[in-house]
């Protein structure tokens, strides 16, 4: 019994020195969902041919059709453009011709704590120019993810 006060004053001190969770929201990659024009809450699925984004030397290539995108931006650069190629519906052999997206935004490095370190955030997303064959809607101006289950927050939403 006289050990009990020594303990419990060890366990609530100990715990006020234990590190913190470094829970990570940041990330460099933009989610888009792609709409009809006609039925704006349908999803529609696109034939991409490939995608070609700034700052970046891969393309994105695409086997199938797809209702939405995870696109990087440039890590060095306030913008990033992206070059989309689509298929024609009609004739899948032939290419439409190139949608354009410019995106804007502001990088800002936050430091989580000091045991966590320092991270870049993407935020204020802006769209610059876009093609006349599709329009946008914006739902968040920041890039995050959900650090639990790895989903990443709707940036986009394009209309073809």
């Amino acid at each position: 019994m006289k050990y009990l006060f020594p303990v419990f004053i060890l366990v609530l001190f100990s715990s006020c020195f234990s590190e913190g969770d470094c829970l990570v929201t940041a990330t460099n990659q933009m989610y888009i969902q792609l709409k009809k024009k006609s039925a704006t809450t349908t999803d529609t699925l696109i034939n991409f041919k490939f995608i070609r984004v700034s700052g970046t030397d891969s393309i994105f290539k695409f086997a199938s059709s797809t209702a939405s995108l995870l696109l990087p931006l440039d890590v060095k650069r306030d913008t990033t453009s992206y070059v989309f190629y689509r298929r024609n519906p009609l004739d899948t052999s032939q290419l439409l011709p190139p949608d354009t997206f410019n995106v804007s935004y502001k990088r800002a490095t936050k430091v989580l704590g000091k045991d966590c370190g320092a991270y870049l955030f993407y935020q204020n997303l802006n769209a610059v120019k876009i093609s006349k064959s599709f329009s946008v809607k914006l739902y968040n101006n920041f890039l995050i993810k959900n650090p639990s289950n790895q989903q990443y927050a709707l940036n986009y939403q394009l209309f073809f």
